[in-house]
């Protein structure tokens, strides 16, 4: 069973509303006043958080709680997109032009990152959390390499890893491949109506569509087959990404764009009579959510043919569609996971503990991108388009391997000969 999570700006009766994707019956709810819009995200399966509108507060609901009040957490700023990482490691809050992170387990801030020169509008993980996505009101998109940020000295200013700047209006939203091509392809789209698709570890736009209106959600299968676009005028744009441009070498190509009309890869949907804020889809498409600014939140099936309608009293805010965990539906069940207080400030001294964790993470990370980029096949048009920064990041990325590598043979050195001396000296015999 799926559940979708949808908040409207009213707040009222409830605050989120779980609805059964099948049946389209409310099967729990959250009371607990509103919930500004792009903050609605889960943690670990166990927590729901949104924010309280322009205010510098997060609403923290425990899953198995229905009739609870929900934890208040204080916040820096108020937040303009709330994320979390698919890990359920990270928590990742946009507060004006900067990036907040936070470790989920304690609450520490770990990063403040800063790059954007306007607001950011959205943010987004990668699927193994190895990368954070940013985009704001300056057309930018920034990809921040979580491993790297974490373990840089807190003086020191992050720097993202790659930066573009191909959108000339506000990049309003955010899509990172779930599957299959080293999850390293990131959609954006943006108030010029144009969605860019790019290749994280190429370093470049692989394509770029033009539609007829201002993109204000979008959502991409987990097969990456089809692209959903919704869009300012209450339209839904259905773009089959199997469609190759008219040089399929080109595909590769910076420069690249794709006038697609009607007739040649994009198919429209008159959807609703107002803003589409909200686009999210099933695992194989077969059904695809939209919420709207017209108070209400449709069901589709693979066709486009809608087949529920949902009312709410306030225009749709969040829609989060999940496969929830045993809590949502025991009120018996007890949650293991407490939600922290989040720092404002970042520590400067660190424990020895979380050091070694953090350190582990990082190898995790780095060996998991040397392995995509080294084993990728490069054609000579790939090659010409990778710049020298990405080859010195391959480098450094090698060089803090080899470091952390030889950290965790010390530390089996002394483990092995720790267990020795407990086996020899002080167990009996």
């Amino acid at each position: 069973m799926e559940v979708l999570f949808v908040t409207d700006d009213s707040g009222q009766p409830y605050n989120i509303n779980a609805v059964n994707l099948n049946t389209g019956e409310t099967i729990s709810h959250f009371k607990g006043g509103a919930s500004s819009s792009k903050t609605l995200c889960q943690i670990k399966q166990e927590v729901l958080i949104s924010a309280l509108p322009k205010k510098a507060v997060l609403n923290v609901f425990e899953m198995n709680r229905r009739v609870q009040q929900p934890l208040k957490v204080a916040v820096p700023g108020v937040p303009n997109y709330l994320t979390s990482s698919p890990s359920g490691d990270y928590l990742a809050a946009a507060i004006g032009e900067k990036v907040f992170l936070w470790e989920v387990t304690d609450g520490d801030l770990l990063a403040i990152l800063s790059r954007h020169y306007l607001d950011v509008t959205s943010l987004s993980f990668t699927s193994d959390s190895g990368f954070l996505i940013s985009s704001g009101k300056d057309g930018m998109v920034a990809v921040w390499d979580v491993a790297d940020v974490i373990n840089t000295d807190h003086v020191q200013q992050k720097q993202p890893f790659l930066c573009w700047t191909d959108h000339i209006l506000a990049v309003n939203c955010i899509t990172c491949s779930t599957a299959g091509f080293g999850n390293s392809r990131i959609y954006t789209g943006s108030t010029d109506k144009t969605v860019k698709i790019y290749d994280i570890f190429l370093g470049s736009m692989l394509r770029s569509l033009v539609f007829d209106f201002e993109i204000t959600a979008m959502c991409v299968d987990h097969a990456e087959s089809m692209l959903f676009v919704g869009g300012a005028n209450g339209c839904i744009g259905l773009f089959n990404l199997a469609t190759s441009p008219e040089k399929h070498h080109d595909i590769m190509a910076a420069s690249i764009t794709e006038n697609y009309q009607k007739s040649k890869g994009i198919d429209y949907f008159n959807a609703h009579s107002g803003s589409v804020s909200s686009l999210v889809c099933n695992c194989d498409a077969s059904v695809i959510v939209s919420g709207s600014a017209d108070c209400t939140v449709k069901t589709w099936n693979a066709n486009m043919q809608y087949t529920k309608v949902l009312h709410f009293e306030g225009p749709v805010s969040n829609l989060l569609l999940t496969i929830p965990s045993s809590t949502l539906s025991s009120a018996t069940s007890k949650s293991w996971f407490a939600f922290p207080k989040l720092s404002h400030a970042m520590s400067v001294n660190k424990s020895d503990e979380k050091s070694l964790q953090r350190c582990r993470l990082n190898a995790k990370f780095v060996a998991s991108k040397q392995s995509t980029v080294c084993t990728k096949p490069f054609s000579p048009v790939i090659l010409k388009n990778i710049s020298r920064k990405q080859f010195s990041a391959v480098d450094d990325s090698r060089n803090k391997l080899q470091q952390l590598s030889n950290q965790v043979h010390v530390l089996q050195k002394e483990n092995e000969n720790l267990y020795n001396f407990v086996m020899d000296k002080v167990l009996p015999k």
